[in-house]
């Protein structure tokens, strides 16, 4: 078979964000630097290198609306988020997150590429449609691709990235349509690997540059893989409007540690927002709000009771349903919570083949013929997630990898107004959404330094 020849136009060095209705396009972001912070630059001979590489980019929308059915497919994704966070399940080593949104857009372009029974094992772990899916994607990546607020100069400082790719081995053979498939629906750059570079390092420096030198994974990717479907997640984002600090408490609270010992520190003050906690038998459960209206909730065990009681689908899944007024008072709760970071770094494909993908992940009977006639399979999903919120706001990113081998490969074994306090002090649950719902991260916290 022929290699299609793809006759899309290169467009930026490396991916530039969506803009938001609001923005102008004089403020998108230069692709060949962080996105700011102080981290150091991207390397120039890096960018180069990628440069060379990209045959094809994704052309952005100017302006996107949702479709009539999108807060059905949010309810979906977000069902999805849940499934596999619980799936992932708790670190036994400390705190704990992923982005279940970088999961999803992964295994989207995968589902994008299968066909027959490999589609519909993707489509039924996903747990949506095809047709929604496709009607609802371009959505979910234009808002999921915002600048959130600017410097002096214009210049993007704080911001949210859904960034789709896919990496081409040299000698891989595609097909056009499919390709043309990845760039219309999921906005994906295409790169053919030069043999003259290392797979994980060129990866590992993309992904640098796209989340602000905040993650540089080692993905351990083959340097023989036919292709590479990857996201990157990148939120950055502040408190204040002008990016001040939240304050500390004047009292040291005692947080309770997951393994039983406790530490006596001040928690971070944040503001008051509309409602009074909610209160179950065996949690609570509040949120706070980032500048740009990102919310996140905290549940948190009441005593007696432990994480595992309240990483649940049902709680995760359960409607706020917070107490805003009545019949004499106006409620009125601010989160008083510490700083905190949490990771993850893992191979999910056990986790998304106990949801009924089997196919994508067997030699003789992957199906990727939507973007290829070679026989290829899935080896690995390299999920890895990291975020931080402290008292100038929240930064997290998560890179999601699938690497597809050909067949003929040997096989790899995986790799093992009343005012109230809301005081989150022992180990907690946590969710980070953005403005339409959408379940960017989650994951628990189980000790605090």
């Amino acid at each position: 078979m022929q290699k299609s020849k793809i006759i899309l136009a290169s467009l930026t060095a490396a991916l530039m964000l969506f803009c938001a209705p609001a923005c102008n396009n004089d403020n998108d972001i230069d692709p060949k630097q962080p996105t700011g912070g102080t981290d150091e630059p991207f390397k120039k001979q890096d960018a180069d290198a990628i440069e060379k590489m990209k045959i094809a980019g994704k052309v952005a929308p100017e302006y996107l609306i949702p479709t009539a059915d999108y807060d059905d497919f949010v309810a979906k994704v977000n069902q999805f988020s849940t499934k596999t966070s619980l799936m992932i399940g708790c670190s036994d080593k400390g705190n704990t997150v992923v982005s279940p949104l970088s999961i999803f857009m992964a295994l989207g372009m995968a589902t994008e590429c299968a066909d027959n029974n490999t589609r519909e094992e993707l489509l039924n772990a996903l747990g949506v449609t095809y047709d929604e899916l496709i009607g609802n994607i371009k959505y979910l990546c234009y808002t999921c691709n915002q600048i959130l607020s600017q410097d002096e100069k214009s210049k993007a400082c704080n911001l949210v990235k859904c960034v789709n790719s896919l990496w081409l081995n040299p000698n891989a053979d595609t097909k056009e349509k499919g390709l043309e498939q990845l760039t219309n629906h999921y906005f994906t750059d295409i790169f053919k690997l030069d043999g003259n570079y290392d797979i994980n390092k060129v990866i590992t420096s993309y992904i640098k540059n796209e989340t602000n030198g905040f993650l540089s994974p080692e993905l351990q990717l083959s340097n023989n893989a036919a292709m590479v479907l990857m996201n990157v997640v990148y939120l950055k984002e502040i408190w204040e409007e002008f990016g001040g600090e939240l304050s500390l408490t004047d009292k040291k609270y005692d947080f309770h540690n997951y393994d039983g010992s406790s530490l006596s520190t001040p928690l971070l003050q944040g503001f008051y927002y509309d409602g009074k906690a909610e209160t179950t038998d065996s949690y609570r459960k509040f949120y706070t709000c980032t500048n740009s209206g990102y919310t996140l909730t905290f549940i948190v065990p009441n005593t007696g009771h432990s994480i595992e009681d309240v990483f649940t689908a049902d709680v995760l899944n359960q409607k706020d349903s917070y107490i805003y007024e009545d019949e004499e008072f106006v409620y009125k709760t601010r989160c008083l919570f510490p700083e905190f970071t949490a990771g993850f770094d893992g191979d999910i494909k056990g986790i998304i083949s106990q949801m009924g993908v089997n196919d994508f992940f067997n030699p003789g009977a992957c199906d990727f013929s939507r973007l290829t006639d070679s026989e290829v399979y899935c080896s690995k999903i390299k999920h890895v997630a990291k975020l931080e919120a402290n008292r100038k706001g929240i930064e997290g990113a998560a890179v999601t990898a699938i690497e597809m081998v050909n067949s003929a490969l040997p096989i790899e074994n995986p790799k093992k107004e009343i005012f109230y306090d809301f005081v989150v002090d022992r180990n907690f649950v946590f969710t980070l959404k953005n403005r339409d719902g959408v379940t960017l991260f989650a994951g628990v916290v189980k000790n605090v330094e």
